[in-house]
């Protein structure tokens, strides 16, 4: 593993959705756009690195556990403009010794889910390169995350925005209490269907 030449900034936070307590480090940061701002569960503030990212310099955010914890994957939303391009995820247990759990490019703009499947006490995001004002320059002035999401779960997130409260719901309510979101989609598929049809027949003028 090359040495990241790059100094190291900490600061407490609390992990939501984690019992552990941990802290968030990064290469640097602007002085108004702290690394805390990656990790805050709000996708309208983001940290700003402090250098330009490189390959054989490249600008990180780190995230570190009080005891191990199982990461199933991590989404990475970037700054619009001046998100990240190219990196790689890593993990590690004591700190030293450091895994690739993936490698990714992302599209300007998008959110991507980098498949981790590790048990670790930390896991870092090396960012390589980044898009500069919407381009891709030879390298970008800074990169700019608006927020790193520790198992991302689209269905968990979805159910979560919409109304399981009609009895005819009731089936999908109850999958979703158990995570079976295989069963939750298709019940919630076949309710969708069921209601498009309904309106459908309702606008039938059937008294010709």
């Amino acid at each position: 593993m090359k040495k990241i030449l790059a100094s190291c900034i900490l600061v407490a936070a609390c992990f939501t959705g984690y019992a552990q307590t941990g802290t968030i480090k990064a290469s640097g940061q602007h002085s108004s756009y702290a690394a805390k701002l990656a990790y805050d569960g709000d996708a309208k503030t983001f940290w700003v690195s402090g250098n330009r990212p490189s390959k054989e310099n490249p600008a990180w955010l780190e995230l570190v556990f009080d005891a191990p914890v199982k990461i199933e994957n991590l989404q990475i939303l970037g700054r619009t403009k001046y998100g990240p391009h190219k990196g790689e995820v890593q993990v590690s247990s004591d700190g030293a010794n450091w895994e690739s759990a993936a490698t990714f490019t992302m599209n300007d703009g998008k959110a991507y889910v980098a498949k981790v499947d590790k048990t670790a006490k930390q896991i870092r995001v090396l960012f390589y390169s980044a898009y500069d004002r919407g381009e891709l320059p030879a390298q970008a002035r800074s990169v700019h995350v608006a927020e790193l999401k520790l198992n991302h779960n689209a269905d968990a997130e979805f159910f979560a925005s919409v109304d399981l409260t009609p009895k005819e719901l009731s089936k999908v309510a109850q999958a979703v209490k158990k995570k079976e979101w295989e069963a939750a989609r298709e019940g919630w598929d076949e309710y969708q269907t069921e209601q498009k049809n309904t309106k459908f027949i309702a606008s039938l003028d059937l008294t010709r």
